[in-house]
């Protein structure tokens, strides 16, 4: 009876929870800081 009441809770929050946001970021090369790098990315 627990458990159904824990799926329950979890389900009740999981529907509940604001939508979160998102970003795409592409990384067009290796190195380190220059344009398109993961560094400047980030």
């Amino acid at each position: 009876m627990k458990s159904e009441h824990s799926c329950l809770i979890a389900a009740v929050l999981l529907v509940a929870a604001p939508p979160m946001g998102a970003a795409t970021v592409t990384v067009s090369n290796t190195n380190d800081n220059l344009a398109g790098s993961l560094r400047q990315a980030i």
